[in-house]
């Protein structure tokens, strides 16, 4: 808990900021060492990002996390080295099932997510729980993804689907 109110403290002093590189890199130096890994070399985290249960977050080095992206962790996410967020995305280790006719008090599923080296996740998509990206996987903007892909996938849509494989 105290972790998520520190994310929430450096999140609101650095808005006052310019949004430029060492701002980001700035905030990712203050919040990489509350993570739930090895502190990240590089981290860069831009204006609005939500990080929620960063303890669950792992970071790798040389991860780019985009203007206000939306990061659940209720179970373990996985960001491996490399990897770019594209603005607005959403990666949300956690769904709700339904009961009595109502989504709202469902037993809650949760399962761990893990992204890939290299990855690319374009700009207003989402990942949800148990996804596994391989290395080098592009998401295309937009894209809902629901299940887990291999190394070198280029995958968009909604639910996400292969568009094509490439060679690493």
């Amino acid at each position: 808990m105290l972790a998520d109110m520190w994310v929430g403290f450096v999140m609101r002093v650095t808005s006052l900021l310019p949004e430029i590189l060492h701002t980001m890199q700035l905030r990712g130096w203050l919040i990489g060492p509350v993570s739930g890994g090895k502190r990240p070399r590089n981290l860069q985290i831009a204006k609005g990002t939500r990080l929620h249960n960063i303890r669950n977050i792992s970071f790798g080095d040389d991860v780019f996390v985009s203007a206000s992206c939306w990061i659940l962790a209720n179970c373990p996410v996985t960001i491996e080295d490399e990897v770019m967020f594209g603005p607005m995305c959403i990666v949300v280790a956690g769904d709700h099932t339904l009961e009595n006719g109502s989504y709202r008090f469902g037993k809650a599923e949760r399962a761990p997510i893990t992204i890939g080296h290299g990855s690319w996740i374009g700009g207003h998509s989402v990942v949800t729980k148990g996804v596994i990206l391989g290395r080098a996987t592009c998401v295309a903007a937009g894209a809902v993804v629901g299940k887990s892909f291999p190394d070198g996938s280029i995958i968009g849509g909604v639910p996400a689907k292969l568009i094509r494989q490439v060679t690493l």
